[in-house]
């Protein structure tokens, strides 16, 4: 259901009399000021209407799995997936393992490592 703000009339308030007007809307005596722009800004409306679907607060807590997933330690899998990488003849971008073997290598200086890295 779509919802459409109707204009409100107000006066414009700053400084010294907005916080004078919060501070008297935050009291029980001005109970008839709030209902009457709750009423305006058309809130009561927008909590009448009904609704097809229930929504959920919030997520439902799921318990953590009791058991380790079977692989290897992520450091394995990541040399792995980097040794794979390097034998394919297809194009890709350099990634952080082809930056990390050209200076173990000695074939860039770190600097030249840290301008390739940062001229993404």
């Amino acid at each position: 259901m779509p919802y459409q703000r109707k204009p409100v009339s107000a006066p414009r308030l700053s400084g010294r009399p907005l916080r004078l007007f919060a501070a008297l809307v935050g009291t029980p005596l001005a109970s008839p000021i709030r209902r009457q722009t709750m009423d305006q800004l058309g809130i009561e409306r927008l909590r009448k209407t009904p609704v097809d679907d229930h929504y959920a607060p919030y997520e439902p807590h799921l318990p953590h799995p009791q058991t380790e997933l079977p692989g290897e330690e992520p450091a394995k899998m990541a040399q792995t997936a980097a040794e794979l990488a390097s034998k394919t003849d297809a194009f890709a971008f350099e990634g952080i393992s082809d930056f990390a073997n050209a200076y173990e290598k000695g074939k860039k200086h770190r600097f030249k490592l840290l301008n390739g890295l940062w001229s993404w």
